[in-house]
């Protein structure tokens, strides 16, 4: 039912429309992935590099046919949650192989000590912090899936729908009521991965930010920010994000 990255059809049909899911790294994609599959919903996702270009090809030859589902979450918490995730699977884990970002991740331990480096430009590390933010999830923002694709722009209200992580059941259940889905299976939203922390030592991961850093990256995010803002204003979300003060004076 899933078709995830196939090349050759590259959308799949529930109905008479293309459901395509555009998976925002650390947004609860895999519960929201599982929900499809325990509703029988056939989907496209689109995750992480592969997205743009698939995207772009949706908008240009079958946007009229596709109706989009996009996970969302705040951009400070997803910036840390990234930061998190991808030193365990691409700095920490035996198997990763792409070695500069295992250095990079053993010179930068908590996302606390990367925003440290990019407020204060801090020589030594700072080749380490760019490699971060632009080579794991922290990259792929929702400016990155929905600006530089042109779905933002060019997607109808009454063809897309916003799920937040941070209300995940609520999100479902605006998205089955919009796909028009009158009786989904199951409306209980899986937890499908395992703390991956559990294997770790207690402290080798870390959420803390100083109140300085966070004030850093709410600016440092803002382009992230005023994608969801749009998002908040133009389609709604059923949850009450906080926003910079730049973004809420636009």
């Amino acid at each position: 039912m899933m078709n995830r990255f196939n090349k050759e059809t590259n959308i799949s049909v529930f109905g008479d429309t293309h459901l395509v899911y555009v998976h925002v790294g650390k947004t609860a994609g895999e519960s929201i992935i599982s929900w499809f599959e325990n509703n029988d919903l056939s989907f496209t996702e689109a995750h992480v590099a592969p997205a743009l270009p698939l995207l772009q090809q949706i908008v240009a030859e079958t946007l009229s046919n596709c109706f989009f589902v996009v996970s969302v979450r705040d951009p400070i918490e997803r910036f840390i949650s990234a930061f998190n995730w991808d030193r365990h699977n691409l700095g920490l884990n035996p198997e990763a192989t792409d070695a500069s970002l295992k250095q990079a991740f053993a010179q930068l331990r908590t996302p606390d000590e990367l925003v440290d480096v990019i407020r204060t430009g801090e020589a030594s590390r700072i080749s380490s912090a760019h490699r971060i933010i632009s080579r794991t999830h922290i990259f792929f923002d929702l400016d990155f899936y929905l600006v530089r694709s042109g779905i933002l722009h060019s997607v109808p209200a009454d063809r897309i729908c916003f799920v937040p992580l941070e209300n995940l059941s609520g999100g479902l259940e605006r998205f089955a009521s919009q796909y028009m889905i009158s009786q989904p299976k199951n409306f209980e939203v899986p937890h499908t991965k395992n703390n991956f922390t559990d294997d770790y030592e207690e402290g080798t991961f870390s959420k803390e930010m100083k109140p300085i850093n966070r004030k850093f990256l709410s600016s440092f995010l803002l382009n992230e920010y005023r994608v969801l803002w749009h998002i908040k204003r133009d389609f709604g979300v059923p949850y009450d994000y906080q926003f910079p003060p730049e973004v809420q004076s636009q």
